[in-house]
């Protein structure tokens, strides 16, 4: 396995790795200017509500949060309280994502890479510059990794 681009605006731009992978620091420190790092727990993220919760937490999610999959759309597009040049959200556990509701899975990932694809977009953006989005999701086992690498690849494309 290559290590990921974390801090890329080119895909792709949601990576999966195992948790005792071995990273280079260098790779783990963003480019200088503001970037913002989320830690999300994939434990607490067996059900819808777990995932949002998460979400609202981590990020800090404006009172209007809908608590709903558009919301939580939304509110990945816009981030406008928490402004940077560079995001990165660290899903620990992610094999645990959704567990209870499968079903949901392809909603997750898809939000989530629409997110992505939306910051890479330089148009609308400040000096008309793509802004970084990543995700890393953290899997406990090898067997974790292609499960959900094979998630990934079938739903987070548009």
């Amino acid at each position: 396995m290559t290590s990921p681009d974390l801090w890329t605006d080119t895909e792709p731009r949601l990576h999966v790795a195992p948790l005792q992978s071995q990273l280079p620091v260098f790779q783990l420190i963003p480019p200088p200017g503001t970037a913002v790092t989320a830690h999300l727990d994939g434990s607490k993220m067996t059900d819808e509500y777990g995932v949002l919760e998460q979400f609202n937490t981590a990020l800090r999610f404006p009172v209007y949060f809908g608590w709903n999959w558009d919301a939580l759309s939304d509110c990945l597009e816009d981030l406008n309280w928490c402004p940077a040049e560079r995001y990165l959200l660290v899903v620990e556990s992610a094999e645990r994502v959704l567990t209870d509701e499968p079903d949901a899975k392809e909603v997750f990932y898809r939000i989530l890479a629409r997110a992505a694809y939306f910051w890479a977009n330089p148009l609308g953006k400040e000096h008309n510059q793509p802004i970084p989005f990543n995700v890393l999701l953290l899997c406990n086992t090898a067997e974790d990794v292609a499960t959900v690498s094979t998630d990934v690849s079938r739903y987070a494309i548009d």
